[in-house]
């Protein structure tokens, strides 16, 4: 009688308890396949002039001139008519348009400045982009995109190095 129970028991389970089927689903990954970017000239090292401290005395102020000088882009594929840089790095104490002087708390690094860098658009702050530039992509053609650099006075000067590196970003928009 046992045994009849729980066979019974198992049999009306089986009817009643129905499975929990799933619906099948499908994932769809698309992708566009184009031509490569441009070619970039890697790193370049860009000479600004040195100051004396005496021309270095107003807050907020640009001592110098602005310095030139050009990101190339080279065989550019005719997929990307256009780019912008993007600037990276850490803004100036007490002047966030300004990047930062590399290893700013070290004793032989300068005080007191920041740097400035112009692009298309205007001034381009730590970690943002330039304005659109055209580029020619006819085979063979080089791109120079045109930017300057001037130091600007961010608080009380000290005499030091005043060297800024950063690191910049192709965007084709």
């Amino acid at each position: 009688m046992k045994k009849t129970s729980i066979v019974l028991m198992l049999l009306i389970n089986g009817i009643i308890i129905t499975p929990a089927f799933s619906a099948d689903g499908t994932l769809t990954f698309n992708a566009k396949v184009y031509e490569s970017a441009c070619e970039i000239e890697l790193s370049q090292s860009v000479q600004l002039a040195d100051m004396p401290t005496g021309m270095l005395l107003n807050v907020n102020t640009v001592p110098g001139t602005y310095q030139d000088f050009e990101i190339e882009l080279k065989n550019c594929p005719q997929q990307t008519p256009q780019a912008r840089i993007k600037l990276e790095g850490t803004a100036a104490k007490g002047n966030s348009s300004a990047f930062s002087l590399d290893e700013p708390d070290a004793v032989a690094t300068a005080k007191g400045l920041g740097l400035y860098i112009q692009g298309s658009g205007g001034r381009i702050t730590p970690n943002q982009t330039s304005g659109n530039y055209t580029l020619d992509t006819t085979p063979g053609n080089i791109n120079k995109l045109k930017f300057s650099a001037a130091y600007v006075v961010t608080g009380a000067v000290q005499t030091g190095t005043a060297n800024v590196t950063t690191q910049f970003t192709v965007i084709y928009p």
